[in-house]
């Protein structure tokens, strides 16, 4: 399930961001961690994911979504690095922690317990 708010049109990062959180349950599996995507829907200035964790997540689900937001963080690094003629490769590994990641600090996040909660 991806959706885009109605009237939504996304921005190559936009496009990134949808294509790494699609890569995210992959990524875990090779981590030992067994979660599967169920969908996401794209705002205008915000993102939402669901996620099913099929298992106890032994470092908590924040390892999960640091993950992803890491991935999202260094496709921005690298379209600014190429846009200001910069090859991305090239970036010393210091100076990833030195630049702002795309989103905030921490997430919201909840629990569905009921079935049918979904469809509501």
């Amino acid at each position: 399930m991806n959706l885009r708010a109605p009237g939504v049109n996304l921005t190559v990062l936009g496009d990134i961001v949808g294509e790494e959180w699609g890569k995210t349950a992959a990524i875990q599996a090779g981590k030992g961690r067994k979660v599967r995507s169920l969908g996401q829907v794209v705002m205008p200035d915000h993102w939402h994911g669901l996620l099913f964790v099929k298992d106890n997540l032994p470092l908590g689900l924040s390892h999960v979504l640091a993950g992803f937001q890491s991935g999202c963080s260094r496709a921005m690094w690298d379209m600014e690095d190429i846009a200001a003629g910069r090859n991305p490769a090239d970036r010393p590994p210091q100076k990833i922690h030195q630049r702002p990641g795309l989103f905030e600090k921490g997430f919201n996040d909840g629990i569905v317990w009921r079935k049918g909660q979904l469809e509501k």
